[in-house]
């Protein structure tokens, strides 16, 4: 499981190894896909979370990516 800033779905060398995605966002009006507090979609907007990602499954491991957020806004 990677904890980070999400993963980038399309990511030619990464999509195939994409078990479950989740976001979960404890701030008011959201800050899932479509401001939602939670969704099944961990969109990576940033890219830290996709390169976090490519080292995983560089070395074969299926990815269950988890985007979270702390309600001071900083993304973890």
């Amino acid at each position: 499981c990677v904890i980070d800033t999400g993963i980038d779905e399309d990511h030619i060398y990464l999509k195939n190894n994409i078990i479950a995605e989740k976001c979960y966002c404890r701030l008011s009006g959201g800050c899932c896909p479509n401001n939602q507090n939670e969704s099944n979609n961990a969109s990576d907007e940033d890219g830290h979370g996709t390169h976090v990602a490519g080292i995983a499954a560089a070395n074969g491991i299926e990815l269950m990516i988890m985007f979270l957020n702390r309600n001071d806004g900083l993304k973890e």
